[in-house]
């Protein structure tokens, strides 16, 4: 069921920058921008949890790139 979802959302993303690619004359690469899309749909998916995990139980969630 998830796979399909999947699958489906990245046919539509897929059609949508092909179609608008084909309007502005630059239909390449459309794999990777739709690979990219998806990607940061999942980050900004991931990130959007986290901040609502935070604000449920009242703890600051910090997200930090240092090893210590």
């Amino acid at each position: 069921m998830i796979k399909k979802a999947y699958y489906y959302l990245f046919y539509k993303i897929y059609k949508s920058i092909e179609y608008t690619s084909e309007e502005f004359g630059g239909a390449f690469w459309t794999d990777f921008k739709t690979g990219l899309v998806i990607g940061a749909l999942e980050i900004w998916l991931l990130l959007s949890i986290g901040n609502y995990y935070s604000i449920i139980t009242k703890k600051n969630a910090e997200l930090s790139l240092t090893m210590r």
